[in-house]
Order: structure tokens, then sequence, then C-alpha cells
């Protein structure tokens, strides 16, 4: 079972700290990356998937780091570290509707860090943020299935998107809107980054996260990667140059930033919700110039 587990924005940060975490001369580190699974194993999946998971499908991805550990001697086992790196473990929970008796619930009565505590009291979080604005355009770029896109594509479904999820607002409860995920255009909910994790700091106590932001990872990978393992009882990095990992398909490449008027109402769509952050962390950084 993992250790560890890397909560980022979809692939925003996944391959950034997976790639960190896995090129390492003397420590060994296996991250599954899994879908849904972290979830869906509890069940959910019999209400999501025509085919349902297992608990021991979940835990068969972890089968070579356990091989690797059960054939190491006690020396080398102490540098052996297992992680878990769905990438939307943080905020997705729409499987809580799923079961018949919670259909009409405001709020979800459980959230996926329940069931890590139930069997990871201990785990180590690492979180890693991208400001919501850009994630929000990377994500346009790279996930929603379109064969055209374009900046004004990207405005006017902003627009619909916001006003659609401020209506929601009107008739229910911040958690409401963002767990029960109102379907917007663009997934705005998924990057409400105080609302997720002000949950789950009910459930583990502050000194089990790591969060940084893909930001900072982006400026210094050896510096930001080093604290990292220094919260994981690793050995501190050697240091090695910065890669970019984040890179736009062909098909987006001609496509600039988005219009200044789109960047003016995402940011101030997520100014409250980054300035409860940044006092949630008691660090300015993710403020992200709210």
């Amino acid at each position: 079972m993992a250790m560890m587990v890397i909560m980022t924005e979809d692939s925003i940060g996944w391959i950034y700290c997976a790639s960190s975490l896995t090129q390492r001369e003397k420590d060994y580190v296996r991250i599954g990356k899994e879908g849904r699974r972290i979830f869906v194993c509890f069940a959910a999946s019999h209400i999501l998937w025509d085919k349902p998971s297992t608990f021991t499908e979940y835990v068969d991805q972890f089968d070579t780091a356990a091989a690797v550990i059960q054939n190491a001697n006690d020396e080398q086992k102490s540098t052996f570290i297992t992680g878990e790196g769905t990438p939307d473990t943080l905020w997705e929970h729409i499987w809580w509707w799923g079961f018949p008796e919670n259909k009409k619930d405001e709020e979800p009565g459980l959230i996926n860090a329940h069931f890590i505590r139930h069997l990871l009291p201990d785990v180590k979080i690492l979180v890693i943020l991208r400001n919501p604005v850009d994630r929000l355009y990377s994500d346009y770029l790279f996930f929603l299935p379109k064969k055209s896109k374009s900046e004004e594509e990207f405005h006017k479904k902003t627009r619909r998107s916001v006003d659609k999820f401020n209506n929601c607002l009107t008739k229910h409860s911040i958690r409401h809107c963002a767990y029960k995920v109102t379907y917007t255009d663009l997934g705005l909910y998924s990057s409400l980054y105080s609302v997720f994790l002000k949950d789950w700091m009910t459930v583990f106590p502050r000194k089990q996260f790591f969060i940084t932001t893909l930001e900072d990872y982006s400026k210094n990978q050896t510096l930001v990667a080093s604290e990292i393992f220094t919260f994981l009882g690793l050995r501190a990095d050697s240091g090695r140059g910065n890669t970019h990992f984040n890179s736009r398909r062909p098909s987006v490449k001609h496509m600039g930033d988005m219009y200044n008027e789109t960047r003016r109402i995402l940011e101030q769509f997520y100014k409250p919700f980054n300035r409860e952050l940044a006092a949630l962390l008691d660090d300015p950084k993710f403020l992200w110039g709210s």
C-alpha cells in the first residue's frame, strides 16, 4: 500500500513530482497512477462503472514495489517508499450521490480523505497546486475534446461557466456546488482549492501535508524536490537541472494566451477562494496575485 499520496489538478504536477521522486540513485519510489481507483475501489465503482473494480485490483498496482521491497535487505528497505498518484483524489467526490440513500443530500457525508485515513492514518500527503486561472486554460487546451479551439470559444465558455456556477451559489452552499459538481462548459470547481483542503485538514493534521505550487516547482525543481524528500524522510536530493514537461499538443500550439478580459473574469471568480487558501495555509504565494 501507499506511504504517500500525491494530489494535483489533473496532470499539472503529477509528471513533475513523479519524475523527481522516481529518478533517485538509491531510494526506490514506486508511484501508482490509477485514474479514480482510490475511491472507486471502495464500492463506488458499483454505482459508476458497469464492471466494478475491487480493492484487490487496486492493491495489485503496487506488486512491483512489493517485490522489490520483499527482495531487499533491511538497510535497503529503510530507503523505499510507495506512493498513490491519482490526480483527482482531492476534489472528485461525485460518487457520494451515486448511492440511492444519498441522492437528496445537500453535501457529502464522507470524502476520499476518510477512506484514506481508515487505511493509512499516518500517510504523508503531497499537494501541488497551480494558479487556477492558468490551470483552467491548460485544461481547456489539453483535455476538452474538440478539433478546433480558439481564444474566443474559451472566453464564451468562461462566461457561461462562471454564470452557471454563481447561479448555483444562489440556491445551494459552496460545498454543494463544489462537491456535487456544477456541470459547466469548463471545470471551474476543481480549482476551488480552499474548499477541498479545508475539509481534508479536518481529517488529517496539517503536519501530514506538504503543499506547494506548480510555479515554485517549475522554477526550482531541485530545491522543492529536496524539501519533499525531507518531508518524506528520504535522503536529500543531490541536485538535477530543471526539466519542463508541460508542453502543448500540436493541435493547439498556434493559440496564444486567453483574452485579457477572460483572465479578468476568472481572476475575479477565484479571488475569494485564493484568499481563503492563503489564509488557511498562512502563505501569500497561494494568492497568485489576487
